[in-house]
């Protein structure tokens, strides 16, 4: 969960609202995604929450290299635009997740930090 203000220029003053960004998972290749803007944060929460349960993405799960061990990676290439930010995930073997996600701290973008948690949740998941 992240909450951060935003702000518009009105005319008079600045508008301050709250945006709060919400990830759930199951561990069994369900991610459920939300956001909600609000002026005040328990109901961004709330609402971003509720949209999180109500927009459930399928992830599906893949292996590198053989077929030993439990699903651990995505099975293809998939890369991911927001704004000027492109993030892309890519079959790697497990040993080449957990050096990513060691990496994560100096990624400043929530789009490039949100892929590395799925990355993260599906290490876990296996």
């Amino acid at each position: 969960m992240k909450i951060m203000p935003v702000q518009k220029q009105t005319r008079a003053s600045q508008r301050t609202q709250f945006k709060a960004f919400v990830v759930f998972g199951d561990n069994s290749g369900h991610v459920e995604l939300g956001m909600k803007c609000s002026k005040e944060v328990a109901i961004a929460i709330r609402g971003a929450i509720i949209l999180a349960k109500l927009s459930v993405i399928l992830v599906r799960r893949g292996y590198w290299g053989n077929k030993v061990e439990k699903l651990h990676t995505v099975p293809c290439k998939v890369t991911g635009k927001c704004g000027f930010v492109t993030c892309g995930l890519f079959l790697l073997h497990v040993v080449l997740v957990l050096l990513l996600l060691a990496c994560r701290r100096r990624c400043s973008s929530l789009l490039v930090l949100r892929m590395f948690s799925l990355l993260s949740w599906i290490y876990q998941a296996s």
